[in-house]
């Protein structure tokens, strides 16, 4: 099993395919995958005493908490590397080659609507 799978991934019942070169397994769980290269979201979870049991980290689906989880994954950009990829270094590495710490997510606040089905509009929606 790769390591970027979330803890309990396994592809019983899912689509899969075999990687030709290394003849590891791989397949798409809707309910269960990696955000941002560090964490893993598994919504076969229920509440946040599974969670725990299970080791996890809880993150509430309430706005302040998505907020914050939106900006706290954080990557190197720029610098000297040897190779040319620097996103993998932790901040002390990133800052001591030329590097920053950048954010790959962006909170935007947005307006949910509640869709009312009006048989005389169309398109219905």
């Amino acid at each position: 099993m790769n390591t970027w799978q979330c803890v309990g991934h396994n592809c019983t019942g899912l689509e899969s395919w075999v990687d030709p070169f290394t003849g590891e397994e791989h397949c798409w769980d809707p309910k269960r995958y990696h955000v941002m290269d560090e964490k893993c979201l598994d919504y076969y979870i229920a509440d946040e005493a599974a969670c725990t049991a299970r080791g996890g980290e809880w993150w509430s689906t309430n706005i302040a908490s998505q907020k914050e989880f939106c900006g706290k994954s954080k990557r190197c950009e720029g610098g000297r590397a040897e190779y040319g990829y620097t996103g993998n270094r932790n901040e002390e590495q990133c800052l001591q080659c030329g590097g920053s710490m950048i954010s790959d997510g962006k909170w935007e606040s947005g307006t949910w609507y509640v869709h009312a089905y009006n048989p005389n509009q169309f398109p219905p929606f």
